[in-house]
């Protein structure tokens, strides 16, 4: 893939698209802050779990209204900001972010971290977004199924400067036919889907310089790897 120069990545997109991509991602917290008050409600008389599941949906509240700032900004000064942060602490938050789902789902999580800390150079918003999305179609995946485990793989090579995270899920796969075509803005196979969580973590990773793939058949669950830089270059 060819590299994106950084003075086009330092570049806002058309208001409209910034807009979409930003509004989007209201769905993985609203998603969770539903899961969460499901279950206070299975759980009304046990204090601590009510607490535990409260301060879940008022951090997804706080996801929700940083992503409202950023809508207001928009037409504002605003660029594509880089910092270094530890990747499987990001990752971890992402998986925090949506415990209630995955515990109230019986869903199993396995992390694998080749390193601890795992240092890269990254929008840490931006991946948290795409990080987001590929949990929550995969918890999504699973609804369906008795086998429900999530895998969670995160590798680096330092010599190449390079890192990769790899979710994958035991679900219910994705055909050959619409495999080739997930990653194309505004289309879906959901019923309420709207086409664009897919298309927007192309969109990102891009944006950092890397590439994303997915690997899938029918049946057998599928993967989703993110391979990044571990620091973005210039052109």
């Amino acid at each position: 893939m060819k590299p994106i120069p950084l003075k086009d990545v330092d570049t806002l997109d058309p208001i409209s698209e910034i807009v979409t991509m930003l509004a989007h991602q209201i769905n993985s917290p609203l998603s969770c802050i539903i899961a969460s008050a499901e279950l206070s409600t299975c759980h009304a008389d046990d204090e601590t779990a009510i607490k535990k599941h409260c301060a879940n949906i008022l951090k997804c509240a706080d996801m929700i209204r940083d992503l409202n700032r950023k809508i207001l900004k928009i037409g504002k000064c605003c660029h594509f900001r880089t910092e270094m942060v530890d990747l499987t602490t990001l990752l971890d938050n992402c998986l925090d972010t949506f415990k209630d789902m995955y515990e109230a789902g019986h869903i199993t999580v396995k992390r694998t971290y080749d390193f601890r800390p795992m240092p890269i150079r990254c929008n840490p918003f931006g991946l948290e977004q795409v990080f987001n999305n590929l949990i929550l179609n995969a918890l999504d995946a699973m609804n369906t199924v008795t086998d429900r485990r999530l895998f969670i793989t995160a590798t680096c090579d330092p010599a190449a400067g390079t890192a990769s995270v790899w979710i994958r899920d035991t679900g219910t796969g994705i055909s050959d036919s619409v495999l080739s075509r997930i990653f194309l803005p505004d289309f879906t196979t959901k019923k309420n889907g709207n086409g664009l969580g897919l298309a927007i973590c192309k969109y990102i990773v891009e944006k950092h310089q890397g590439n994303i793939e997915a690997v899938s058949s029918e049946g057998n669950g599928a993967s989703f790897g993110v391979h990044l830089p571990m620091k973005v270059l210039s052109s």
